[in-house]
């Protein structure tokens, strides 16, 4: 099958003259006149006809041309206007059309749009979008799993720090493992990771880790699992850290390797307006900005707590004995580096009125995403929707809404690259 690329050559030369009239002329060595349009057209020119030297210069001359055919049809994935980013390829459609929901997917559908198509098709679009942060995250995870396939007694910091090296040397990590900074990061997260603590409990360590059991004898490490959210048309897929068992039920716990701590809560109390003093569910708002384009705004905590729940959803279709979820957070020196987020509705005796609109929002969340991504795929067309995020975006630096932001943001900015050679910045 032709990629886009070769079709709009194919497209190209379909609508232009015969090679033979873009040529200019050439001599037949052997005669000194003019080749005939038979000799030029020749499929596989011989040398009884027109002679090994000419051969070589007529697929020369042909070479050259489609070269400048190719130049002038570069594979341009897309292109920005003032509100949108406009996707015409059909490979990044197509894709996006066809893909499974995940509860990051869904998260990312309620921010921008052209953000989302840019991270998650960043390979075909010929973007880099690993960051240091991300592929460190990585290999921590990768260090963790490992770790807790130890029997209890073997989940110690020596055996961690040999999983770090052993990790490092495999070659995956290459941004990070000559990077001493990164290293020295690595070592004293997996080192932060032998004391996960909770609000007036010990800490837990790899060594007093229960696994829980699942089912047909799944592993409880990197586990995936599946179903339909809210009826969504699409399944969602996603995969959880680890499960581990307290008083023989299980708890879904995901690390999070980011700095500070990202807490939900289910309610607030409003300080201003007309219902000042009021109790309300936490959850995320519809805004608009003064040119007009529209974002979500997710509460503290929502994005993660929303993929928990996500998750707890999904073993309980799966029959699984899961009614809680956690985040862990490694890398956070405070008192406190566990979070918990809101239990299954359904395992929880008096849910409140928060806890139900919150279970209602995720449940619904995912066919909306299906009526979004069918939207999305349709018109080919992303919106803009700036944030305070706009200088982690790889399309910052092109994008017309850009919001700039000081400090970190202005280092992250800088990162991003100039141009991106698939994206025309104008119809």
């Amino acid at each position: 099958m032709l990629n886009q690329q070769q079709a709009n050559i194919l497209k190209y030369i379909a609508n232009k003259p015969p090679i033979s009239d873009q040529l200019p002329p050439s001599l037949n060595p052997a005669t000194g006149y003019p080749l005939t349009p038979e000799q030029l057209n020749a499929p596989h020119p011989t040398s009884t006809t027109v002679g090994n030297r000419h051969q070589s210069l007529l697929q020369q001359r042909l070479h050259n041309t489609l070269m400048t055919v190719a130049a002038e049809t570069k594979d341009y994935k897309g292109y920005i206007t003032a509100e949108a980013l406009i996707i015409e390829d059909p490979e990044i459609l197509s894709k996006l059309d066809s893909s499974k929901l995940s509860p990051s997917l869904v998260m990312n559908l309620y921010g921008c749009h052209a953000n989302m198509v840019a991270q998650r098709y960043s390979k075909i679009l010929g973007i880099q979008t690993d960051t240091v942060e991300m592929v460190r995250g990585t290999a921590f995870h990768e260090i963790y799993e490992n770790l807790l396939k130890f029997p209890p007694e073997e989940r110690t910091i020596d055996n961690a720090q040999n999983l770090i090296k052993s990790t490092l040397l495999t070659g995956k990590y290459p941004q990070i493992n000559q990077d001493e900074e990164q290293i020295r990061w690595l070592v004293n997260t997996v080192r932060n990771g032998f004391s996960f603590r909770r609000p007036g409990q010990p800490p837990e360590t790899p060594q007093n880790t229960q696994l829980h059991q699942l089912p047909n004898g799944k592993s409880p490490l990197e586990v995936p699992l599946g179903g339909n959210i809210g009826g969504a048309k699409r399944r969602t897929f996603g995969i959880i850290d680890r499960i581990t068992n307290h008083n023989g039920e299980g708890t879904i716990q995901d690390y999070k390797t980011a700095s500070k701590l990202k807490q939900y809560y289910l309610t607030y109390t409003k300080r201003t307006g007309p219902n000042a003093g009021e109790t309300i569910p936490r959850l995320p708002e519809r805004t608009t900005n003064r040119e007009g384009l529209t974002s979500w705004q997710l509460p503290d905590g929502f994005r993660e707590a929303f993929q928990q729940y996500s998750y707890l959803l999904l073993a309980e279709q799966n029959g699984w004995n899961v009614p809680r979820a956690e985040l862990l957070f490694p890398a956070v020196n405070e008192p406190v580096n566990v979070v918990s987020v809101p239990s299954l509705l359904s395992a929880t005796d008096n849910p409140t009125e928060a806890h139900k609109a919150f279970d209602g929002w995720v449940k619904d969340a995912y066919p909306q995403a299906d009526q979004m991504i069918d939207t999305l795929t349709s018109t080919g067309t992303f919106h803009y929707s700036p944030s305070f995020l706009c200088s982690w975006c790889p399309l910052a630096k092109i994008c017309p809404q850009f919001k700039p932001l000081s400090g970190k943001g202005e280092i992250a900015y800088q990162k991003q690259p100039d141009t991106i050679p698939t994206i025309h910045t104008t119809k």
